[in-house]
Order: C-alpha cells, then structure tokens, then sequence
C-alpha cells in the first residue's frame, strides 16, 4: 500500500506534465496554421503526425516544449527521446537522425 501511495504522486505529476505539454503543443501548431496534429498520447509519449514539410519544425516545437522545464517539479526537465518514421512503430533512424541535427543546430543558432 505505501509504494501505491508514493507512485501515486509520482504518476499523477508526471500525467499533468504530459497533459499541460500536450496542451502546448496542440496550440503552438494552431497558432502556426500547421497541418500537424497530435494523434495520441500514451503513457509519456506523443504520437504526432505531420505532413513531410513540416516534420523539422513539428518535432522542434514539440521537443522545446516536452522539454522545457516543470515548475511543479523544481524546475527539472527531461530528454526527449524523438523517432520519426513513416508508419507507427516503425522508426526510421537516418530520418530521425536528421530531425534531431536540425533541432541541435536550431537550438545552437537561437532559434529553437
């Protein structure tokens, strides 16, 4: 019974993490008018969809923010383990090594 009560807390903040960047992302795409749309959330992770031209700046926008830091959590952040394929559960590894060169390179020149 304690460790339910002690992973209690633990899930909850983590389900509220994922649901305030769930929120953030989903409006940053609006805002931008992006075709990208969040398909799915599913325990920590976020499955999004993107047509190709907007893969670069959909995965930027959604690594920026699942990574930025949790108030509630004195300020920690978490890595982002990003993939990018073409059918669920199918990762490319060259694409998504190029989508993470581009965000680095983003995140270096200021603009991510």
């Amino acid at each position: 019974m304690e460790r339910q009560i002690v992973n209690f807390g633990i899930q909850s903040t983590g389900s509220e993490t994922l649901s305030r960047a769930t929120a953030l992302v989903h409006q940053e795409y609006k805002k931008k008018e992006m075709k990208s749309g969040i398909v799915i959330s599913h325990h920590d992770a976020l499955y999004v969809e993107t047509p190709p031209d907007e893969i670069h700046e959909a995965a930027l926008i959604l690594v920026n923010i699942m990574e930025a830091p949790v108030p509630e959590l004195n300020n920690a952040s978490f890595p982002v383990d990003l993939g990018v394929g073409l059918r669920w559960g199918e990762v490319d590894e060259e694409a998504t090594k190029l989508v993470m060169k581009y965000i680095t390179e983003s995140k270096a020149m200021g603009s991510g």
